[in-house]
């Protein structure tokens, strides 16, 4: 099978090309000067090119002709991305451009990764239903491009879906993130410095995220959204708990020394149920057994970013 993933030198994409590498030919669309350090010993074959310039993109699909698309590219979910124009022009227009380009081509299924921060502020588990209500330039852009995408799946009875990320964790993040903070902290025996502890999300397991978006492809649906998450929500505080005990540590983390996000919901949690009736997905792994992986991975493969 011939697959196309944007996206693919992020965590995400990395451990999805790794995984879909075994048994298919995959292609990876990327900017030249993308740093490819998470794809140390994958097969695949990159594409140079700009999603947000359409000649760009349309001369990459043209050689590929991809029979599955993972649409996992993105701008602004870093703090440090934050330029307004950027964000719309990859995350929005660079959706427009990909979709124009393998209509030409023709394809058997296309997903796109949403994010589970374009439903806003939710009290209770937020299921596919929930009215869009983004608080953020990047979740904005994630509610524009994931309704274009339904809307010409539905009118044009394409098989295009959504995959709405929760906060997905795994191998090959960011140092930066809470749980290599985490891990690379107690690891070197030191305080981990933090935020808030009060701050919440529901956090999932990148392994679980990988088996989630190849059966979304494989579903045949057109038009359907899913949420991708654990089912369960956590605080910081108790991450950090778990990792501390898994640890055997007596260090505690020193809290509000961190930068602290703009948008902080009280609770944020995915209903599932719908990618477990129709799918028949649900994660495989608790937070406590995603964080054993993650550190052992640490101690025996782990690849810092140079």
């Amino acid at each position: 099978m011939r697959i196309l993933i944007t996206g693919g030198t992020g965590f995400i994409g990395a451990c999805l090309a790794r995984h879909l590498s075994k048994d298919n030919d995959v292609h990876l669309v990327h900017r030249p000067s993308a740093n490819t350090w998470r794809l140390t010993g994958v097969r695949y074959t990159p594409h140079h090119a700009d999603l947000a310039v359409y000649a760009s993109v349309e001369r990459a699909v043209s050689k590929i002709k991809p029979e599955k698309i993972f649409h996992l590219a993105g701008y602004g979910v870093y703090p440090t991305q934050t330029d307004i124009s950027t964000i719309f022009q990859s995350n929005v227009q660079g959706t427009v451009n990909l979709l124009k380009a393998v209509k030409k081509t023709g394809f058997r299924s296309f997903v796109f990764s949403g994010s589970g921060f374009e439903y806003g502020l939710v009290d209770k588990p937020i299921t596919e239903s929930n009215e869009l209500r983004p608080p953020d330039p990047y979740s904005l852009s994630k509610a524009a491009a994931s309704s274009f995408l339904i809307d010409e799946a539905v009118a044009l009875d394409l098989p295009i879906n959504i995959a709405r990320f929760f906060l997905v964790y795994g191998y090959y993040e960011a140092s930066t993130r809470l749980i290599p903070t985490l891990i690379n902290s107690y690891a070197a025996g030191q305080s981990p410095q933090l935020a808030s502890k009060k701050n919440v999300r529901d956090f999932v397991f990148v392994d679980d995220v990988v088996d989630a978006v190849v059966k979304i492809s494989d579903s045949g649906l057109a038009g359907e959204a899913f949420n991708i998450g654990s089912g369960k929500e956590h605080s910081v505080e108790q991450v950090a708990e778990t990792v501390r005990k898994l640890f055997d540590s007596r260090l505690m983390p020193t809290w509000g020394v961190a930068q602290k996000r703009t948008f902080e919901p009280k609770h944020w949690c995915a209903d599932i149920s719908k990618a477990k009736r129709i799918l028949g997905w649900e994660p495989k792994y608790s937070l406590e057994e995603g964080l054993k992986k993650m550190i052992e991975w640490h101690r025996v493969d782990n690849r810092e970013k140079p």
